[in-house]
Parts: structure tokens; sequence; C-alpha cells
């Protein structure tokens, strides 16, 4: 009698995902110079050695250990103007807490950070945001991390950002000069009788968007204002 054996060799195996093709420093996918929205993900992102450790917290100088998922954008600045870069809308929640980093520099471990966000105190669910003035021609690389390496989808906007509005007003014994900031530094009102040597009315400290006024008797000479900011 003859026996027949057969033996049966099963194969189990699974697909690994792939992590997004912005992973690494040198594949940052390039953004549209106009104001845009941009999505992607952190699932299956990596750190990549030489990347930064940490960004602003959001809290005062306290820093954030950065998540491991980092994805990279980059963006050249057509002209030298102020701009924002933030992950959700303003008064929004973002799709996850994230942490964003904006920097400049030829490789991942000798960049220059030029602003970082952990949590924006005007977005919820941990959204982040950051704004600076841009230079023509340079070319900025914005990092995007999930917080303890929260993964899921992301979002990223770019704005143009409206740091100074001045407005001047008649009331019926003074004009009362008026402005509105959307800057996170140092504003400076200043004022002109020639337009030629300009004096420091008062500075301000701006966190965000805030307002400031003086009040100028009508009797007084022609005047100019300028608000400056650093």
């Amino acid at each position: 009698m003859a026996y027949l054996l057969t033996i049966g060799l099963f194969l189990s195996c699974s697909l690994l995902a792939e992590p997004p093709r912005n992973d690494d420093f040198a594949n940052a996918i390039a953004m549209p110079v106009e104001p845009t929205l941009v999505t992607g993900t952190t699932t299956e992102a990596t750190h990549e050695a030489g990347e930064p450790s940490e960004v602003n917290s959001g809290f005062g100088p306290n820093r954030s250990p950065l998540g491991t998922n980092t994805v990279w954008w980059k963006w050249t600045s057509p002209s030298n103007y102020v701009v924002k870069f933030a992950t959700c809308l303003e008064f929004e929640s973002s799709d996850i807490d994230t942490q964003l980093g904006v920097y400049t520099g030829n490789s991942v471990d000798a960049l220059t950070e030029i602003a970082s966000n952990d949590d924006d105190a005007n977005r919820a669910n941990g959204g982040s945001a950051v704004m600076f003035p841009a230079t023509q021609g340079t070319t900025y690389y914005i990092l995007i991390a999930g917080f303890d390496s929260e993964a899921d989808s992301m979002k990223l906007y770019r704005s143009d950002a409206t740091p100074l509005q001045l407005t001047i007003s008649r009331e019926q014994n003074h004009t009362l000069v008026s402005g509105m900031a959307e800057w996170n530094g140092l504003v400076s009102l200043q004022s002109s009788t020639n337009m030629a040597t300009w004096f420091t009315v008062q500075n301000y400290i701006a966190d965000g968007v805030f307002s400031f006024s003086e009040v100028v008797a009508t009797n007084a000479p022609a005047t100019f204002y300028r608000a400056v900011i650093y």
C-alpha cells in the first residue's frame, strides 16, 4: 500500500505601508507661490537623523519635544513681505494636534529656525501657526509633525499676513489714530511733521492681533504716522 504525503507550505505576508513621499527633507514638496492649502499625512512618517528636535510651545519661552513623524514642504518667497503658515484656520480645529516649524538651509542637519509653534492660542485641537517677514528669493522649509507622534491626515495653509493697518479719523475735538497689527513681536507707532524725521509715539508688544490708538489735538500741526514692525 502506498501513501501519498502532501506537504503544503503557506506563506503569510502583509504589505507594509510606505511613508509619505515628503517624509525626508530632501523630498520636500514645493508649494505654490500664491496663498494656498495643501494636504498630506503624518501616517507612517519617520524621523530623519539631524532633524530639529523641538519647537516653541506657544506658551512663553518654553519649547516642546518634536514628534518623530515629520513631513516637509518648501516655499520660495516672491517678494519681501509678511507671511503666515498654519495647520488650520483661525478659531477652527486642526485635524490632529500638530507641531510646525519653518527653516532655512541646504541640509537637514544644518538648518536655521525662522519660526516654530506647537499650540496657537487662536486655534483649537492643538493647531499650529507661525508668521514671519519673508525675504524675496529665499526658500523656506516647512516641517509638520504630530504632537507625541500623532498620525493622521493634516492640512497646511499659506497666506499673506496683514501685519499693519492704520486709520485716522476726525472726532469732535481731536484726531484719533488707530490701527491693528497681526504680528508676533514689537510694533512701533511713530509720527513726523515732515516725513523725514520720525519720533516714537509708543512701542507695543504684539502677540497676534492687537489694536492701538493715539489722540491728537485738532490744533496740532499736520502730522504723518507710520507703524514699524521688528
